[in-house]
């Protein structure tokens, strides 16, 4: 869980600085639970954002052929 902590400070970082920004997807892979997929996405609509209209799509992806499928 280290890991992601600094993943989402990494894309904390960018929506504080980026005022420009539009969209922001990010893919997660089958092995992550729904519920975790959704407690990141209410994180970074909590982060501080330089941009007004910047979407969130968190998308849970999964291994060979199969659909990916969003959670918000």
């Amino acid at each position: 869980m280290i890991y992601r902590n600094a993943e989402l400070d990494f894309v904390k970082a960018i929506l504080a600085k980026s005022p420009m920004l539009k969209k922001v997807k990010i893919f997660l892979y089958n092995e992550v639970a729904k519920d975790e997929a959704l407690h990141i996405s209410g994180i970074l609509k909590q982060s501080p954002h330089a941009s007004s209209v910047v979407e969130f799509f968190v998308e849970i992806i999964g291994g060979s052929g199969s659909r990916s499928r969003s959670v918000m």
